[in-house]
C-alpha cells in the first residue's frame, strides 16, 4: 500500500511548488514523502516506467530526473539502486538521456513517443531541432539536465511547447528561433491547468527582429488554473510574458523569473495573473507602434483590464518607457515592489524616455501598498500625450510644479470625460522619491484632476482614493494633489504633531489653498 502511495506522490509532485500551499496539507504530504524516501519498511519508490526516481534541483544547475520539492525549496531524493546496481536514472530506459538528432522529425518522434508511452522524456545534452509543436499529453513530464538541452523550432509555428493538464517542463533551453510567426504565438503556452514550467531558458534565437512579435511565455486558455512558471530566464523576445483574459482570482503564477531584453512590454496582463518576486529590466525599446517612431514600452503593462492582477515583491528597473504602466484597469494588487530607473538608455536605444516611474491612469478598486518607487530624473514629463497634467487637457503639463521640467515617481490620473474612473483605491505606506538637479524638479507623487469623483463629478466615501502613511522624503517636492482624495482626512497632521496615519508631507497641505482632506484645490478639469 505504501509503495503505491509513494509512487503516486513522486509522479504527482515532482519538481512542483505551490506558493499558496497551506501547512496542514504539506505536513501530511511530507509525512508520506518521508516514508517514501527514508523508508517505512518498503522498497525504494519507482516511476511508472519502473525506473528509480532521483532528485532535481533548481538554479544551482544540478539536476537529475525526478524530484519532490518541498515548500522551503529543498528536495528529497530516492537514491535506490537501478537493476544494474548503479544509482540515479536508469540508463537502460530509452526515455532517459534521449540523444539529439539532426533530423527534426526524429527528435519530435522520440520526445512524443516517450511522453505518450511512459509519461516522461529526459533529454541528453545537445540541440534538438523540431519542425512542429510538442503537444504535451496530460500528466507528462519533459526535462533536460544541467546543460539545458536546446529544443528549437525549424518551421513556421504558433508555439514550441504546449502544456495541457498536469504537465511539467524543466531544465531546457526553449528557442522559438524566429519561426513563431502565427498569430497568438508563444514559445511556451499554458493551454490547460496545473502546468509547471521551471528552470528553463526561453529565447527567440538572438532576439526579436523586424515584424517578429513572438511571446516568450503565455498563459493562454482562460479556464486554466493553478499554472506556475518559476525560476525561468526569459529574454530576447518581443513580449516577455502575457496573461490572457483570465477572470479575477484565477491562480496562475509567474514567480522568481528573470525577464530582460524584451523588445516591447516585459509582462502584460490582458486579464488576471499573479507576478511574484520577479526581476525585470531592459524592456520596451521597440513596440512597433509604429516601428519608425515607437512609443517606449514598459515593465508591467495592462490595458482595459477589469479583472485585475497581483504584482507582489518584484523589482522592475532600467525600462525604456514607464516601468509600471497601467491604463484603464480595476482590482489590482500592487505591493512590496521596487520600481526605479525609468527611461533607461542602453545599446543605442536613444529614443527611450519617460518622466514618470509609475503611471496609473483610470484605475479603480485597487491596493497600492509598501512599494518603493524612485525616479532618478533621467527624463522629465516634457509632454502629456494622455492630457492629464493640465486644467484644460492641453497636453502641456501645467499642473506640475515645474511644468515640463518635472520628473514624477508615482502618478495617479484620470482622463477628462473618460468612461473608466479613478476611484476607491488605497495607497498605503509607499515610498515615492523623485530627486533632480535644478532646473528640473523631482515630484514624489501626483494625483490628477477628476480622481476621486464619480462620472457626474460627485464625491463620496465610495469614490475617493485613500492615501495613508506615504513617504516622499528625499523628493524635491513631496506631492501635488489635484482631484478629490482623502489624505489621512480624520487625522491631525500638523508640523510637529503628526498622527501615525499621516502622509509625511500632509502638514504642507493644510490651510489656505487646500480643502479639509488636504487636496490642493484643483479638483476638476475646466
Amino acid at each position: 500500500m505504501i509503495d503505491a502511495m509513494c509512487t503516486t506522490i513522486v509522479l504527482s509532485h515532482r519538481g512542483r511548488r505551490n506558493p499558496r500551499a497551506k501547512g496542514t496539507a504539506w505536513a501530511a504530504l511530507l509525512g508520506l514523502v518521508a516514508c517514501c524516501f527514508v523508508g517505512c519498511g518498503s522498497d525504494p519508490s519507482t516511476s511508472s516506467d519502473g525506473s528509480v526516481t532521483s532528485d532535481a534541483t533548481g538554479l544551482d544547475g544540478a539536476m537529475n530526473a525526478d524530484a519532490v520539492v518541498h515548500p522551503d525549496g529543498s528536495t528529497a531524493a530516492d537514491a535506490g539502486p537501478n537493476p544494474d546496481g548503479s544509482v540515479g536514472p536508469d540508463a537502460s530506459d530509452p526515455c532517459v538521456n534521449i540523444a539529439p538528432s539532426t533530423d527534426p522529425a526524429v527528435n519530435h518522434s522520440n520526445i512524443i513517443t516517450c511522453l505518450t508511452g511512459s509519461g516522461s522524456a529526459q533529454l541528453a545534452a545537445g540541440d534538438f531541432p523540431v519542425a512542429q509543436v510538442i503537444d504535451m499529453p496530460n500528466g507528462s513530464v519533459l526535462t533536460g539536465n544541467a546543460t539545458r538541452p536546446r529544443i528549437s523550432m525549424t518551421a513556421t509555428a504558433q508555439t514550441l511547447i504546449q502544456l495541457y493538464d498536469d504537465n511539467e517542463v524543466s531544465h531546457l533551453t526553449l528557442d522559438g528561433n524566429h519561426f513563431m510567426t502565427v498569430a497568438h504565438n508563444a514559445i511556451v503556452r499554458f493551454s490547460g491547468s496545473r502546468g509547471y514550467v521551471h528552470d528553463n531558458e526561453i529565447i527567440n534565437a538572438t532576439g526579436a527582429t523586424g515584424d517578429d512579435k513572438v511571446t516568450g511565455l503565455r498563459f493562454w486558455t482562460t479556464t486554466g488554473v493553478d499554472n506556475h512558471a518559476y525560476q525561468n530566464h526569459v529574454h530576447d523576445v518581443h513580449y516577455g510574458v502575457i496573461f490572457d483574459l483570465y477572470p479575477n482570482g484565477a491562480n496562475n503564477v509567474l514567480e522568481e523569473n528573470e525577464i530582460h531584453d524584451i523588445r516591447c512590454d516585459a509582462v502584460t496582463f490582458r486579464g488576471f495573473g499573479i507576478a511574484l518576486n520577479n526581476t525585470i529590466y531592459h524592456s520596451g525599446w521597440q513596440c512597433l507602434n509604429p516601428a519608425s517612431n515607437p512609443i517606449p514600452g514598459g515593465g508591467f503593462y495592462t490595458l482595459l483590464n477589469d479583472q485585475g492582477a497581483e504584482m507582489v515583491g518584484n523589482h522592475v528597473y532600467q525600462v525604456c518607457g514607464t516601468p509600471l504602466d497601467l491604463d484603464r484597469a480595476s482590482h489590482l494588487v500592487i505591493t512590496d515592489n521596487v520600481v526605479d530607473e525609468p527611461g533607461w538608455i542602453w545599446d543605442g536605444h536613444t529614443h527611450c524616455g519617460s518622466g514618470h516611474t509609475a503611471h496609473l491612469i483610470d484605475i479603480s478598486e485597487s491596493l497600492i501598498e509598501r512599494n518603493t518607487i524612485h525616479n532618478d530624473c533621467r527624463h522629465t514629463v516634457s509632454y502629456d500625450p494622455n492630457h492629464v497634467f493640465s486644467a484644460d487637457g492641453s497636453g502641456v503639463p501645467t499642473d506640475l510644479p515645474a511644468g515640463a521640467n518635472t520628473a514624477i515617481a508615482f502618478a495617479l490620473t484620470h482622463r477628462d470625460g473618460g468612461a473608466w474612473l479613478t476611484t476607491h483605491n488605497t495607497l498605503n505606506e509607499n515610498t515615492f522619491i523623485a530627486s533632480c538637479v535644478a532646473p528640473a524638479l523631482g515630484l514624489g507623487y501626483f494625483a490628477g484632476r477628476g480622481t476621486g469623483y464619480d462620472a457626474a463629478g460627485a464625491w463620496s466615501a465610495a469614490t475617493t482614493n485613500y492615501y495613508l502613511r506615504n513617504n516622499p522624503f528625499g523628493s524635491n517636492y513631496g506631492s501635488k494633489r489635484c482631484g478629490g482624495n482623502w489624505y489621512a482626512g480624520s487625522s491631525t497632521c500638523d508640523t510637529g504633531n503628526m498622527d501615525p496615519d499621516c502622509n509625511l508631507d500632509d502638514d504642507q497641505h493644510n490651510g489656505v489653498g487646500h480643502d479639509a482632506f488636504r487636496n490642493d484645490n484643483c479638483g476638476h478639469y475646466n
